[in-house]
């Protein structure tokens, strides 16, 4: 099964209509600025190009969109306290340290 089918099975699953699809361009929303690199040539997202178009937000806004701003934010808390110290502790117990503990 393709991504296309995957992503139609999922909304109707979800119970989710798609009524139409106009007036959104590949550039992420909110940033019209911010355009989508794979579809720089293709304006307008339809429904043959949906998927891919998820596809590049989700990694704009997530993943490599955001990749710099994670690794000056490393860098920094690195200089504050040696990201090699934290090693010996496990997620729980680094959570604990950087958030507090959680009521129950």
């Amino acid at each position: 099964m393709g991504r296309r089918q995957q992503l139609v099975r999922i909304v109707r699953a979800s119970g989710i209509r798609i009524l139409r699809i106009s007036g959104i361009d590949f550039s992420v929303p909110g940033y019209p600025n911010y355009t989508l690199s794979s579809y720089a040539n293709q304006s307008m997202v339809n429904m043959m190009n949906l998927d891919d178009y998820v596809s590049l937000v989700v990694d704009a806004t997530v993943k490599t969109g955001i990749s710099r701003q994670v690794e000056v934010f490393k860098s920094g808390f690195d200089e504050v306290f040696p990201i090699r110290h934290l090693q010996i502790f496990s997620e729980e117990e680094l959570e604990c340290l950087l958030c507090g503990e959680h009521d129950a």
